[in-house]
């Protein structure tokens, strides 16, 4: 589709602590982009301490669960090589790509532990044209398209400020989102943890929850709103928050803003308000860009400052305001 609309360049983004299926998405963008096509293989995000060390994925110190970069490519029969630090920073990188291109490879797996080794990936594979498809996470992206673009450094970002307080909703169940959470609330806000088990099952009791926090918005506290560790294994993530994002419907109007932590939170809170898309305006820090807010056609109207964020590469979204 990106192909035949004539787009000229393919990002496949990633999580730079390789969640998700990078094998077969990297495949599927390969077969769809341009014949021949090269995935340049670059997941580091070194502002976030993220970084490719050997063809592992590190954060900090520590070696990510699960196998190599490149082993979890060839596991979906994607010819690939790997690169190491010596061949990024040896000063012929577009040869190498090219070489290795020449010799079968479908995929270039780069060892990156500065922004330095992202700009020089991200020069080579430019060199490359159309064949490129990039897979990466915001480290590369900010090295492909910020540095070819030096005045997007320069944006000056405003940050809203809420009419109302703010809704923090917690979607994930990671020990960082639970301890994100717990800091929202020692800074002030009001917590209420959801019942994993009692969002599975859609219980009586989710409409306590709503009310306590209605009540709490209506009265102007901040509240964070998270999902209690289950005893047994819950369903998939996605679908408690879908039921979490459900049970939130009606706190729209009492909001001045929202923070949503994890994708799948975000995506199942702007379904439920009708909100359609987000319009990328700049980044406020490092992991964090900001964006406008483009509802639905017929969606429900709403004045909040909304913000999105990821416990690993955060999207943070700006003030949507619509009378």
């Amino acid at each position: 589709l990106f192909r035949t609309a004539g787009f000229a360049h393919l990002y496949k983004k990633v999580d730079s602590t390789l969640r998700g299926h990078i094998g077969v998405e990297v495949k599927a963008a390969l077969e769809g982009w341009r014949q021949g096509s090269l995935a340049v293989v670059a997941p580091a995000f070194p502002a976030m301490g993220r970084t490719t060390v050997d063809g592992r994925q590190r954060v900090g110190d520590t070696a990510v669960n699960g196998p190599p970069v490149a082993e979890r490519l060839a596991e979906e029969a994607v010819p690939v090589t790997t690169l190491a630090l010596a061949d990024v920073r040896g000063g012929v990188l577009n040869r190498i790509f090219r070489a290795r291109a020449e010799a079968g490879n479908r995929a270039i797996v780069c060892d990156a532990v500065t922004d330095a080794d992202l700009a020089a990936i991200a020069a080579a594979g430019a060199m490359l044209e159309a064949g490129v498809v990039w897979v990466g996470s915001g480290g590369l992206a900010r090295r492909l398209f910020t540095d070819s673009n030096p005045s997007r450094h320069q944006m000056q970002i405003s940050h809203p400020i809420p009419s109302g307080p703010v809704l923090v909703v917690a979607g994930s169940l990671t020990a960082i989102t639970r301890s994100q959470a717990a800091r929202v609330a020692d800074a002030g806000a009001r917590p209420v943890t959801v019942s994993a088990e009692d969002l599975s099952a859609r219980s009586p009791a989710l409409e306590r929850n709503r009310n306590e926090i209605e009540r709490h918005l209506r009265a102007g506290m901040d509240v964070v709103v998270g999902i209690g560790r289950p005893d047994t294994a819950p369903a998939a993530d996605t679908a408690l928050v879908e039921h979490l994002a459900r049970m939130l419907k009606s706190c729209q109007s009492l909001v001045g803003g929202v923070v949503a932590t994890g994708g799948d939170t975000a995506a199942a809170l702007l379904k439920q308000w009708g909100i359609g898309g987000l319009r990328l305006i700049g980044e406020v820090e490092t992991g964090g860009v900001v964006m406008n807010i483009v509802p639905k056609q017929g969606g429900n109207r709403t004045r909040a400052s909304v913000y999105f964020s990821g416990t690993n590469d955060s999207m943070q979204g700006d003030n949507y305001s619509e009378e």
